[in-house]
């Protein structure tokens, strides 16, 4: 049953096919991009082996990973509002796995 503007079920109103194959696809998509973020503190012994660094040069390296990831945040925003959404998402994801 779906909810009309006024926030009254209306048992006319349907969702349109494949609403819930898009929710399932923004739900993947948005757990890509959170197991993104956390990766680099995940495998830090990984990376500090392959890498060899003080826990201080680690530290470094996850700070500015999250401030490059903030401070760009809102720049993708702006493309999404400017642009295609779903081409946003579809290239940033393209060029996230490079």
């Amino acid at each position: 049953m779906s909810v009309n503007p006024s926030g009254i079920p209306n048992p006319e109103l349907k969702l349109p096919t494949g609403a819930w194959l898009v929710v399932a696809l923004l739900f993947f998509i948005g757990a890509l991009n959170y197991l993104d973020r956390i990766m680099i503190t995940t495998m830090r012994s990984s990376i500090i082996e392959s890498m060899p660094m003080s826990e201080a040069q680690f530290g470094l390296l996850t700070s500015a990973f999250l401030w490059t990831y903030g401070i760009l945040s809102p720049f993708a925003g702006f493309l999404a509002d400017r642009f295609n959404r779903s081409r946003v998402v579809i290239i940033s994801l393209l060029v996230g796995r490079q």
